[in-house]
């Protein structure tokens, strides 16, 4: 979002000495603090914000430290306000040294906010702190719509420091609130419709890997679209999930088509582009998936280093599996 100036409004002027006498401020501004910004000159002057302004604001612009012009930016629709459309893990029980949340907003958010607008609560509503790692840069995805939230893992690993002095960020069989004010605002300065509440329990420690030989297929019928569906024994990173997986021929070709991941990110089902053809495939599934607790495929999060051998490092596992041609 920018603002137009007229060159009319700066006369007998050097274009390159106008930005030392320009100066935006919003009203009632009574340290008249200058929005940063840049000014381009095209057809006319055009100043960008370094930050969105704020819809529903009123901003006057003075030049040579006197008022020269105003205007307002339109509040946004209702319609079009941001929300957080969920909140990964979905579960409502969660392992008591979950490593991490993942936050889906419906529109790109402002960066650099995520301690001031996140607040984890016990039952009683009491505010706990120093719970997430303070982040900075934050961990956004490319458009700004998904953002990486850790629990502290220097307090769930035991034996660490942090640990040892604050203890671990989570309690068994506490209860939790998670709180997004409704105050965050998206890089348009619009601010979230509501609140955004989700309530859990804090249930077992998890320190085992996930087991790729626990988890079972539903085949798809040859020659047709039909999708593989692949069911785990326990919910595992939603978005590892959906990046961590291939499906192979017996050459080894990659097959072509789409993940989807439900059941709150136990299972996924496979829907190729192309119809299946008799033959061996398989599931090659990358080790760096993780489950809740960021144990992945081989190793856990929380190891004794001192007492436990290093696990033998793959870049992958993989399941086989067989369509056969039918009667």
């Amino acid at each position: 979002m920018a603002v137009s100036l007229p060159k009319t409004l700066f006369k007998k002027i050097q274009p390159d000495t106008i930005s030392s006498y320009l100066k935006i401020c919003l009203l009632n501004d009574k340290d008249l603090t200058a929005i940063l910004g840049v000014l381009q000159l095209k057809d006319k002057y055009i100043f960008e914000p370094l930050l969105p302004f704020s819809r529903g604001s009123h901003y006057i612009i003075y030049y040579k430290n006197k008022q020269t012009a105003e205007f307002d930016v339109p509040a946004a629709d209702i319609k079009n306000f941001p929300e957080v459309i969920t909140c990964f893990p979905q579960q409502d029980t969660l392992p008591e040294n979950v490593l991490k949340l993942y936050l889906a907003f419906s529109h790109p958010m402002s960066e650099g906010q995520s301690a001031k607008y996140i607040t984890l609560l016990k039952r009683n509503g009491d505010t706990l702190k120093g719970e997430f790692l303070n982040l900075q840069p934050e961990l956004w995805n490319e458009d700004r719509t998904v953002l990486t939230v850790w629990f502290d893992p220097g307090r769930i690993k035991r034996y660490l420091q942090p640990n040892l002095k604050l203890g671990a960020p989570l309690k068994r069989l506490q209860h939790y609130r998670l709180v997004i004010s409704h105050e965050w605002k998206d890089v348009q300065g619009v601010p979230l419709q509501k609140d955004f509440n989700k309530s859990f329990v804090a249930g077992n420690r998890d320190n085992l890997s996930p087991d790729t030989d626990h988890w079972k297929l539903m085949l798809p019928i040859k020659n047709l679209k039909n999708a593989l569906i692949i069911h785990t024994d326990e919910p595992l990173d939603h978005y590892l999930f959906e990046e961590s997986l291939q499906i192979k021929d017996e050459h080894g070709v990659t097959i072509k088509g789409n993940f989807e991941i439900f059941n709150r990110d136990k299972s996924c089902r496979f829907i190729p582009r192309s119809k299946w053809k008799p033959g061996n495939y398989s599931i090659r599934i990358e080790s760096r998936l993780e489950d809740l607790a960021g144990n992945n495929l081989n190793r856990p999060f929380d190891r004794d280093i001192v007492t436990t051998r290093e696990a033998l490092q793959v870049p992958w596992h993989e399941i086989k599996f067989k369509i056969a041609f039918s009667l």
